[in-house]
């Protein structure tokens, strides 16, 4: 099956939080995603080196299990919710070999208000539960569009097959429409240090908000806005908008916007600012910008905390930019349906809710933002999608001026789309039908497994109370203090007085120019004056009683700007080396005046009357519309695109006579790009090819090298004594690995259990790597690790580490002639006997007998510390391989130094664990059995540094 066919359904399904319910009802989508549920594949097809098409196409890309069904519907469009896969950040090393597990509540089909959420997290349990029980049997996973051509997938982790969901965890993420006035609420409540499980729980994001009052614009003396519609949903917008502006000055190019602020818009500013601020803001723009608004009030909103965007001098606005990340190619977008109708349809309706007040009269028509699509430029787009950086008063004024959002323009050139990507896009409030702008809320915390419902029905509630709270779209007006109802008066008069006096000094400059020069007085020049009531500012516009229009194509303003003329300069561009009645083919592309044996065709400039535009020939067939070529009204020059190097301007006119200007790739652009691609194909599948043999080199060397090094060390051919490789980190362990020799050629052969004995296993330090092995029961790539050795009877002290301290270090089994005679080995034997786990050493490892329940530990860092939510888990085995997180019963574990003292909460289930203070299971803290906490306090909080587990209930047997 081509990419190209499955495209189409992967980007839908990955676009399906953000797509919502038709009807009466706004949708409600949320996202769960875990990084303990890891998917699989090992077809190298899926590896290192992979497209970024298919890379794309993985993600929310609908998983299926066989006999097991997500939610209720037939297809992912008509499902309440389904499981995806997700990204593990790893795509560019190892392609999508690794993907993580994400579930998506289907927007476009859960309605808000009708209490579905808490069921639906309940369902996902269930279906956890059913899921999690049949890995025994079945590990298998199929990934829609992709297993048909790799294969499928399997669950890697978690390795055990009786965990339970309480041990999963899910960080959270909604997409739902809130009414701006309830977006303004929100940000008081973090500025007010409360919490709502809608606001993201990492304090940075709470200190990007910066909200705007009522009192800032009286301190401003904004006279021309009615006091009346300075309301909560017109400080929502404002309070967005600053806010955005801001996060520019700490913003990083690998972040962009989205990650600026964890209430993202979906919808974009355009469409928000003509529905919700131009109007209210009409007059006041007479003497104002919507920066300079902006830029006002960044300064008004300073918080005073030392944060990096938290204080602003008045001007210094002017220099900050949004930034992003340039790309050498257009990325694939991850919602293609962007304007279009929703489909699929919703469910049963359930019964009536309370009849909803009568509705509003329709609004007042207004400007339709600009609909951004992959084509959509703007002046300068080719240098600011190069930099990958755009002025913040670049994009307020084309907010004003345009109906543009070029934030949500540079988003879907540079990642994938993501702020404002639903363009003019709003959902009805519940119980009104007021439109309200959609909101991605990011960062919100995280659930177990368990809580899925309440958390999820907690969700529902509290979008549902915005909406009751806005459901006139801004119910809630708070009044000026008399202090700034005084000063308001007072600015409101100077400001006015202030606007107009600017215009009258204007035009008495302006006359006393013109005054001057008419007499040819000495210095007129110099008299300042910028009068637009004399010329156009465009060099092909004219004014025609009193208003700018356009000249024809090939004319230029005259000296006076009185009356159009032929620009013979442009004639001569357009023309180049064509005959009479001909022009240069704009849609070939790649000529110029001086192009010999030009593509040409028929001169059309006077085709229409004056003031009108023809409809261009067909691109690639000319002879198809050449008879049949309409006329329209030509629309003004700023109206109109402005399109790279390679791309032209299409004119089609539609079925009601207008014209529409759009940027089309050229016939050259089109040639060059499949030129590209084709060599780029086979330039990477040489390259692949080679990465793979690389690979694979690479993997056999570090295997070997990693056992090697491990068998040496841990076989009693050094002294024991020297320096403790126990203490030595996993990164350089994992150096020591890569490492091979310079010296030793590499040659093909397996080291196998039948021809090698390391001495007897006490203990193991973990010591990375995959083995190169002779089948099940050889040595796995689960006991590639570094075997130790210890004095006395025999025996290993309780600690891993202290068994370690009597290994040299890695320079030391490096020099020993046995490590290279080890890596030149291929199946030859330098043991006596083999090396089996068929009978189980002393002070080894013990699995679970038949009987036995299974067991597992989890503890968990504070979201607090880390912003990145982090778990360490331990598991007892039913099998008598090596595994570096078994719980040994009764042996005292330490916690290794990431997790030392970090730990805020834990989860036991299967039996009793004691933790302690002190490494080696020393001055106990507390016991727990099959019980969990997810908030430690007093002493017990940070203070986990060993723990003991056993199955007795109470705990018996562990160190006092």
């Amino acid at each position: 099956m081509r990419l190209t066919s499955l495209l189409p359904l992967i980007r839908v399904v990955a676009a399906l939080p953000h797509l919502h319910a038709r009807g009466d009802f706004p949708g409600l989508g949320i996202e769960l995603e875990t990084r303990q549920v890891i998917f699989k594949n090992d077809n190298e097809a899926v590896g290192a080196g992979l497209s970024t098409e298919l890379i794309e196409a993985a993600k929310g890309a609908e998983i299926t299990i066989a006999n097991i069904n997500t939610g209720s519907g037939s297809t992912a469009d008509d499902k309440e919710w389904i499981l995806t896969a997700e990204h593990t950040g790893m795509e560019s090393h190892s392609g999508i070999t690794r993907l993580a597990a994400e579930f998506i509540v289907n927007g476009r089909v859960v309605q808000l208000g009708q209490g579905n959420a808490g069921r639906i997290g309940k369902e996902i349990t269930a279906f956890l539960e059913t899921w999690i029980a049949a890995w025994g049997s079945d590990r298998a996973v199929s990934v829609a569009g992709l297993s048909e051509q790799f294969g499928q997938w399997r669950v890697d982790q978690p390795q055990s097959n009786s965990v339970k969901p309480m041990a999963l965890q899910f960080s959270r993420q909604v997409t739902a429409a809130l009414p701006l006035g309830g977006v303004q609420e929100l940000f008081r409540v973090a500025k007010d240090g409360k919490s709502n499980i809608l606001l993201s729980t990492i304090r940075g994001k709470q200190d990007a908000m910066h909200i705007v009052k009522k009192e800032h614009f009286a301190d401003l003396g904004m006279s021309k806005i009615a006091e009346g519609d300075i309301d909560d949903e017109f400080l929502g917008f404002f309070s967005l908008l600053v806010s955005y502006a801001k996060a520019t000055k700490r913003m990083q190019a690998k972040d962009g916007p989205k990650h600026s602020l964890s209430i993202m818009p979906r919808t974009d500013f355009a469409a928000m600012y003509e529905s919700f601020a131009a109007k209210k803001l009409e007059k006041q723009l007479e003497c104002d910008t919507l920066y300079t608004i902006v830029e006002s009030l960044a300064s008004l909103t300073n918080d005073g905390s030392g944060n990096e965007d938290g204080d602003y001098q008045n001007g210094e606005l002017k220099s900050q930019t949004f930034k992003w990340t340039p790309r050498a190619s257009e990325p694939v977008s991850e919602s293609p349906d962007t304007e279009e109708g929703f489909t699929g349809a919703p469910p049963p309706p359930p019964p009536p809710p309370p009849p909803p007040p009568p509705p509003p009269p329709p609004p007042a028509k207004v400007r339709r933002a600009v609909k951004i699509d992959k084509d959509t430029t703007w002046d300068g787009a080719d240098a600011d999608i190069s930099s990958g950086t755009l002025t913040v008063e670049k994009w307020l004024s084309h907010i004003q001026d345009k109906n543009m959002d070029l934030v949500a323009a540079m988003e879907l050139k540079l990642r994938h789309g993501q702020v404002g990507l639903l363009g003019s896009r709003m959902e009805p409030i519940y119980g009104s039908g007021t439109p309200a702008p959609i909101f991605e809320f990011r960062d919100l915390g995280s659930s177990m497994g368990d809580a899925l419902e309440s958390d999820l029905g907690a969700i529902e509630n509290a979008v549902l109370e915005f909406h009751k709270s806005y459901s006139g779209g801004s119910s809630k007006r708070r009044s000026l203090s008399l202090r700034s109802r005084l000063s308001l008066s007072r600015r409101q008069e100077e400001a006015g007085a202030s606007c107009e006096d600017r215009k009258k000094k204007k035009k008495k400059k302006c006359a006393a120019a013109q005054l001057a020069g008419l007499f040819n007085l000495p210095g007129a020049a110099l008299i300042p004056c910028d009068n637009d009531d004399d010329k156009c500012s465009s060099p092909t516009q004219i004014k025609v009683a009193g208003k700018c229009t356009d000249c024809p194509v090939g004319q230029k303003a005259s000296a006076a700007g009185d009356k159009c003329e032929v620009d013979t300069d442009e004639d001569k561009k357009r023309r180049g080396k064509c005959g009479p009645g001909q022009k240069l083919d704009p849609a070939e592309g790649g000529q110029d005046e001086n192009t010999e044996k030009p593509v040409c065709v028929e001169e059309d400039r006077d085709k229409c009357p004056q003031g009108q535009v023809v409809a261009s020939l067909d691109r690639d067939d000319a002879s198809k519309n050449k008879g049949d070529r309409k006329c329209a009204p030509d629309i003004p020059e700023k109206d109109k695109p402005t399109c790279d190097k390679d791309r032209y301007r299409h004119v089609t006119i539609s079925d009601d006579g207008a014209a529409r200007y759009d940027c089309y790739s050229t016939r050259k652009e089109i040639r060059d790009v499949e030129e590209k691609q084709k060599q780029r194909l086979e330039s990477d599948e040489k390259e692949r090819e080679q990465q793979r043999k690389d690979k694979e080199l690479d993997d056999k060397k570090r295997s070997r090298n990693s056992f090697c090094l491990a068998f040496v060390a841990g076989s009693g051919l050094l002294a024991a004594e020297g320096e403790d490789l126990a203490k030595l980190s996993d990164e350089e362990l994992d150096d020591a690995a890569n490492d091979w020799p310079a010296d030793v050629e590499y040659k093909d052969g397996e080291i196998t259990n039948a021809n090698l004995q390391p001495p007897k296993i006490v203990h193991t330090v973990s010591f990375g790597g995959e083995m190169e092995t002779a089948g099940p029961g050889g040595i796995v790539s689960a006991i590639v690790k570094l075997f130790t050795k210890s004095k006395g009877k025999g025996k290993g002290t309780s600690s891993g580490a202290q068994g370690a301290a009597k290994l040299k270090p890695i320079e030391k089994v490096r020099s020993n002639p046995s490590y290279k005679e080890c890596l030149l080995m291929m199946a030859t034997t330098v043991a006596a006997s083999s090396l089996h786990f068929d009978n189980i050493p002393e002070g080894g490892w013990t699995p679970v007998k038949e009987g036995e329940a299974d067991m597992q530990l989890t503890l968990m860092i504070d979201e607090d510390e880390q912003e990145s939510k982090d778990f360490r888990q331990w598991n007892t085995y039913r099998d008598d391989y090596f595994h570096s997180d078994r719980i040994i019963l009764g042996q005292c574990t330490n916690v290794d130094g990431r997790f030392n003292d970090v730990a805020s909460g834990f989860r036991v289930s299967g039996g009793c664990c004691m933790f302690y203070n002190q490494p080696d299971c020393k001055e106990q803290l507390f016991g727990a059995t099959d019980r969990s906490h997810a908030d430690l306090q007093g002493k017990d909080n940070d203070s986990i540094s060993s723990w003991t587990c056993v199955y007795d209930k109470g705990c018996a047997g562990v160190p006092s």
